[in-house]
Protein backbone atom coordinates (compact mmCIF):
# COMPACT_ATOMS: atom_id res chain seq x y z
CA UNK A 1 0.00 0.00 0.00
CA UNK A 2 1.60 3.25 -1.11
CA UNK A 3 0.93 6.58 0.58
CA UNK A 4 0.66 9.89 -1.26
CA UNK A 5 0.82 13.14 0.71
CA UNK A 6 -0.31 16.56 -0.55
CA UNK A 7 0.31 19.48 -0.71
CA UNK A 8 3.95 20.12 0.07
CA UNK A 9 5.23 23.69 0.19
CA UNK A 10 8.98 23.43 0.90
CA UNK A 11 12.01 21.17 0.63
CA UNK A 12 12.12 20.85 4.42
CA UNK A 13 8.48 19.78 4.60
CA UNK A 14 8.97 17.29 1.77
CA UNK A 15 11.90 15.62 3.49
CA UNK A 16 9.99 15.50 6.79
CA UNK A 17 7.08 13.75 5.06
CA UNK A 18 9.42 11.21 3.47
CA UNK A 19 10.97 10.52 6.87
CA UNK A 20 7.44 10.09 8.23
CA UNK A 21 6.74 7.38 5.65
CA UNK A 22 5.31 9.06 2.56
CA UNK A 23 6.00 7.17 -0.67
CA UNK A 24 4.65 9.74 -3.13
CA UNK A 25 5.06 13.48 -2.51
CA UNK A 26 2.54 15.80 -4.16
CA UNK A 27 3.17 19.44 -5.03
CA UNK A 28 0.61 21.87 -6.43
CA UNK A 29 2.14 24.34 -8.91
CA UNK A 30 0.38 27.69 -8.83
CA UNK A 31 -1.21 29.36 -11.83
CA UNK A 32 -1.72 33.11 -12.20
CA UNK A 33 -5.11 34.21 -10.94
CA UNK A 34 -5.88 31.02 -8.99
CA UNK A 35 -5.59 31.22 -5.23
CA UNK A 36 -5.26 27.51 -4.52
CA UNK A 37 -4.24 26.65 -0.93
CA UNK A 38 -0.65 25.42 -0.58
CA UNK A 39 0.19 26.13 -4.23
CA UNK A 40 3.85 26.99 -4.80
CA UNK A 41 5.75 28.77 -7.58
CA UNK A 42 7.15 26.58 -10.33
CA UNK A 43 10.71 27.25 -9.16
CA UNK A 44 9.86 25.99 -5.67
CA UNK A 45 8.35 22.81 -7.10
CA UNK A 46 11.55 22.22 -9.08
CA UNK A 47 13.64 22.68 -5.91
CA UNK A 48 11.45 20.22 -3.99
CA UNK A 49 11.63 17.60 -6.70
CA UNK A 50 15.42 17.91 -7.03
CA UNK A 51 15.76 17.34 -3.28
CA UNK A 52 13.53 14.25 -3.47
CA UNK A 53 15.42 12.51 -6.28
CA UNK A 54 15.88 8.88 -5.28
CA UNK A 55 13.96 9.39 -2.02
CA UNK A 56 10.29 9.42 -3.10
CA UNK A 57 8.06 9.43 -6.17
CA UNK A 58 7.50 13.06 -7.17
CA UNK A 59 3.97 14.05 -8.20
CA UNK A 60 2.99 17.42 -9.66
CA UNK A 61 -0.51 18.89 -9.88
CA UNK A 62 -0.58 21.84 -12.27
CA UNK A 63 -3.20 24.37 -11.19
CA UNK A 64 -3.46 25.42 -14.83
CA UNK A 65 -5.91 23.80 -17.22
CA UNK A 66 -3.94 24.91 -20.30
CA UNK A 67 -1.95 22.21 -22.05
CA UNK A 68 0.99 24.45 -22.91
CA UNK A 69 1.37 25.47 -19.26
CA UNK A 70 1.16 21.89 -18.03
CA UNK A 71 3.89 20.79 -20.44
CA UNK A 72 6.08 23.76 -19.47
CA UNK A 73 5.66 22.98 -15.78
CA UNK A 74 6.59 19.35 -16.40
CA UNK A 75 9.73 20.24 -18.35
CA UNK A 76 10.82 22.68 -15.66
CA UNK A 77 9.92 20.84 -12.45
CA UNK A 78 10.79 17.32 -13.70
CA UNK A 79 8.22 15.28 -11.74
CA UNK A 80 7.89 11.52 -12.03
CA UNK A 81 4.10 11.83 -12.37
CA UNK A 82 1.85 14.59 -13.69
CA UNK A 83 -1.44 14.56 -11.78
CA UNK A 84 -4.32 16.05 -13.78
CA UNK A 85 -7.14 17.27 -11.55
CA UNK A 86 -8.39 20.37 -13.37
CA UNK A 87 -10.83 20.54 -16.26
CA UNK A 88 -7.97 19.44 -18.53
CA UNK A 89 -8.10 15.69 -19.20
CA UNK A 90 -5.48 13.39 -20.62
CA UNK A 91 -5.73 12.07 -24.18
CA UNK A 92 -3.62 10.09 -26.62
CA UNK A 93 -2.31 13.38 -28.02
CA UNK A 94 -1.36 14.67 -24.57
CA UNK A 95 0.38 11.40 -23.71
CA UNK A 96 2.58 11.84 -26.77
CA UNK A 97 3.32 15.48 -25.99
CA UNK A 98 4.23 14.73 -22.38
CA UNK A 99 6.53 11.92 -23.46
CA UNK A 100 8.29 14.35 -25.80
CA UNK A 101 8.53 17.03 -23.11
CA UNK A 102 9.57 14.74 -20.24
CA UNK A 103 10.42 11.21 -21.36
CA UNK A 104 9.27 8.55 -18.92
CA UNK A 105 6.85 10.76 -17.01
CA UNK A 106 3.61 9.07 -15.97
CA UNK A 107 0.07 10.47 -15.92
CA UNK A 108 -2.26 10.32 -12.92
CA UNK A 109 -5.81 11.21 -13.96
CA UNK A 110 -8.20 12.38 -11.25
CA UNK A 111 -11.76 11.10 -11.42
CA UNK A 112 -14.38 13.21 -9.68
CA UNK A 113 -16.49 10.85 -7.59
CA UNK A 114 -19.77 12.69 -8.03
CA UNK A 115 -21.89 9.55 -8.32
CA UNK A 116 -22.36 6.34 -10.34
CA UNK A 117 -21.36 8.15 -13.55
CA UNK A 118 -17.77 8.19 -12.26
CA UNK A 119 -17.53 4.48 -13.07
CA UNK A 120 -17.99 5.03 -16.79
CA UNK A 121 -15.59 7.96 -16.78
CA UNK A 122 -12.92 5.87 -15.07
CA UNK A 123 -13.26 3.12 -17.67
CA UNK A 124 -12.82 5.71 -20.41
CA UNK A 125 -10.00 7.72 -18.83
CA UNK A 126 -7.83 4.73 -17.94
CA UNK A 127 -6.82 4.47 -21.61
CA UNK A 128 -4.88 7.72 -21.34
CA UNK A 129 -3.31 7.39 -17.90
CA UNK A 130 -0.91 5.30 -15.84
CA UNK A 131 -2.84 5.83 -12.60
CA UNK A 132 -6.34 6.88 -11.64
CA UNK A 133 -6.97 8.94 -8.51
CA UNK A 134 -10.52 8.80 -7.15
CA UNK A 135 -11.34 12.01 -5.33
CA UNK A 136 -14.31 13.84 -3.85
CA UNK A 137 -15.80 16.79 -5.68
CA UNK A 138 -17.10 20.25 -4.85
CA UNK A 139 -18.90 22.62 -7.16
CA UNK A 140 -16.89 25.45 -5.61
CA UNK A 141 -13.43 23.90 -6.04
CA UNK A 142 -11.02 26.13 -7.91
CA UNK A 143 -9.19 23.24 -9.55
CA UNK A 144 -12.11 22.17 -11.69
CA UNK A 145 -14.16 20.57 -8.94
CA UNK A 146 -11.93 17.59 -8.09
CA UNK A 147 -10.16 17.36 -4.74
CA UNK A 148 -9.34 19.47 -1.68
CA UNK A 149 -12.84 18.87 -0.30
CA UNK A 150 -11.86 17.05 2.89
CA UNK A 151 -14.78 14.61 2.95
CA UNK A 152 -15.05 11.01 1.72
CA UNK A 153 -17.22 9.92 -1.19
CA UNK A 154 -19.14 6.70 -1.87
CA UNK A 155 -16.49 4.00 -1.49
CA UNK A 156 -18.75 1.34 -2.99
CA UNK A 157 -18.36 3.07 -6.37
CA UNK A 158 -14.62 3.35 -5.80
CA UNK A 159 -14.44 -0.40 -5.17
CA UNK A 160 -16.28 -1.10 -8.44
CA UNK A 161 -13.73 1.02 -10.28
CA UNK A 162 -10.77 -0.71 -8.61
CA UNK A 163 -12.20 -4.08 -9.65
CA UNK A 164 -12.85 -2.99 -13.24
CA UNK A 165 -9.82 -1.02 -14.42
CA UNK A 166 -6.43 -2.29 -15.50
CA UNK A 167 -4.21 0.41 -13.98
CA UNK A 168 -3.35 1.27 -10.35
CA UNK A 169 -5.94 3.28 -8.43
CA UNK A 170 -5.19 5.71 -5.61
CA UNK A 171 -8.05 6.53 -3.26
CA UNK A 172 -8.36 10.13 -2.06
CA UNK A 173 -11.04 12.30 -0.52
CA UNK A 174 -11.16 13.06 3.20
CA UNK A 175 -8.70 10.35 4.22
CA UNK A 176 -6.80 10.61 7.48
CA UNK A 177 -5.63 8.51 10.40
CA UNK A 178 -9.24 8.14 11.54
CA UNK A 179 -10.52 6.32 8.45
CA UNK A 180 -7.65 5.12 6.27
CA UNK A 181 -7.74 1.53 7.55
CA UNK A 182 -11.46 1.21 6.86
CA UNK A 183 -10.96 2.80 3.43
CA UNK A 184 -8.28 0.28 2.49
CA UNK A 185 -10.34 -2.70 3.66
CA UNK A 186 -13.38 -1.42 1.76
CA UNK A 187 -11.85 -0.32 -1.55
CA UNK A 188 -8.62 -2.34 -1.91
CA UNK A 189 -6.76 0.45 -3.74
CA UNK A 190 -3.15 0.52 -4.90
CA UNK A 191 -2.57 3.52 -2.66
CA UNK A 192 -4.15 6.16 -0.44
CA UNK A 193 -3.83 9.94 -0.58
CA UNK A 194 -4.16 12.53 2.16
CA UNK A 195 -4.33 16.31 2.03
CA UNK A 196 -6.86 17.93 4.34
CA UNK A 197 -6.75 15.56 7.32
CA UNK A 198 -2.95 15.62 7.58
CA UNK A 199 -2.69 19.41 7.33
CA UNK A 200 -2.75 22.27 9.82
CA UNK A 201 -5.49 24.83 9.12
CA UNK A 202 -6.15 28.36 10.27
CA UNK A 203 -9.33 29.51 12.02
CA UNK A 204 -11.20 29.84 8.72
CA UNK A 205 -10.18 26.36 7.59
CA UNK A 206 -7.50 27.37 5.10
CA UNK A 207 -4.75 24.77 4.71
CA UNK A 208 -1.39 26.07 5.94
CA UNK A 209 1.18 23.27 6.15
CA UNK A 210 1.52 19.59 6.99
CA UNK A 211 1.02 18.14 10.46
CA UNK A 212 3.96 15.75 10.42
CA UNK A 213 2.68 13.71 13.36
CA UNK A 214 -0.56 13.05 11.47
CA UNK A 215 1.38 12.26 8.29
CA UNK A 216 3.43 9.71 10.23
CA UNK A 217 0.33 8.15 11.77
CA UNK A 218 -1.47 8.01 8.40
CA UNK A 219 1.49 6.37 6.67
CA UNK A 220 2.05 3.86 9.45
CA UNK A 221 -1.58 2.78 9.45
CA UNK A 222 -1.70 2.49 5.67
CA UNK A 223 1.53 0.52 5.44
CA UNK A 224 0.40 -1.81 8.23
CA UNK A 225 -2.95 -2.61 6.63
CA UNK A 226 -3.01 -5.66 4.38
CA UNK A 227 -5.65 -6.59 1.82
Amino acid sequence: MITQIYSIISVEEALQCVEAGADYIGVLVEDAGRGCPCAVPLETAADIFRALAGKATRVMIPASDREENILHYARTAQPDIVHLSSSFKSSAAFQAKLEAALPGAKIMQAIGMSGPEAYDEALQRQKYADYLLLDSVSSNAQNGGIGAVGVPHDWSISKKIVDAVDIPVILAGGLGPDNVVNAIHTVHPFGVDSLTKTSVKNASGKLLYKDISKVRQFCHLAHSTHI
